[in-house]
């Protein structure tokens, strides 16, 4: 819970924490829309701006000691970087962790304005975003991701159709590592069961 932490230091001056509250809220809806692009054609351009403003946030928090805008932040930019650098377009289970990640911190920013509840999932995020942080720097975590996204995504077993939402939602429950690969039969046997 301390690395998803919301307090300010004490020894920040005054106006360096209303210039924060100022602009936290624009930069958090403009990194909310950049993540919100990143499955579109224009997902490179996207995932620039996304980097840029991942990258602004994580230094505004540790400037004024708000270790779960920081650390958020810090795994985001990491894995825009990932990403970037590769030319890829998130999987559809990164993309879900992103979206994740990045609704946090709209409720952050709202907290820290003082219209909005503290976000009670901030540890949750944290550790989602992190895991793909610390896993996602290898080409070939990135690969096994997009196949796995792929088995999970639209495929078809014969006739049926598998369900999207649920098979994602199934491969969330059973993916340690999330680069595990399921066969269709074993997706329609969890599914049915």
């Amino acid at each position: 819970p301390e690395l998803v932490s919301l307090e300010i230091s004490d020894d920040v001056d005054s106006d360096v924490i209303d210039n924060l509250l100022l602009n936290l809220p624009k930069q958090t809806a403009e990194l909310s829309i950049a993540v919100k692009s990143l499955r579109s054609t224009d997902y490179i351009n996207q995932l620039e701006i996304a980097e840029k403003v991942a990258h602004t946030l994580k230094g505004v928090g540790n400037t004024v000691g708000i270790s779960g805008i920081a650390n958020i932040t810090y795994c985001l930019e990491d894995i825009f970087e990932v990403l970037l650098k590769a030319k890829k377009m998130p999987s559809v289970l990164l993309y879900e962790a992103l979206q994740n990640a990045t609704e946090c911190l709209v409720e952050i920013s709202e907290y820290l304005e003082g219209v909005g509840a503290k976000p009670d999932q901030a540890v949750k995020v944290f550790q989602e975003i992190l895991t793909w942080s610390n896993n996602i720097k290898s080409d070939e975590f990135i690969a096994h991701t997009e196949e796995a996204a792929a088995s999970y995504i639209n495929r078809e077993d014969g006739n049926k159709h598998i369900d999207t939402a649920a098979t994602i939602e199934n491969a969330n429950e059973i993916s340690a590592d999330l680069s595990l690969r399921v066969s269709a039969n074993l997706v329609d046997d969890l599914l049915n069961s």
